[in-house]
């Protein structure tokens, strides 16, 4: 049964490697992360490149505070 997974801090560690398995298994993922055009930036171009290459949709900044 597919799910629709928010996940916090998916910049690095296992935020990261558990949003990307978890969609590769079909699920709906909503990765968060802060900062997003500071010291996170390269995480993001990491996520858009990945997204690119598994069919993915990246929303980047969907949120800002």
């Amino acid at each position: 049964m597919k799910q629709v997974i928010v996940i916090t801090g998916a910049s690095s560690g296992f935020g990261a490697l558990a949003a990307r398995r978890l969609a590769d298994a079909g699920h709906t993922v909503y990765a968060g992360m802060r900062d997003t055009t500071g010291r996170n930036s390269a995480q993001v171009e990491a996520v858009k490149q990945f997204a690119r290459s598994t069919m993915w949709t990246c929303v980047p900044n969907l949120v800002r505070t």
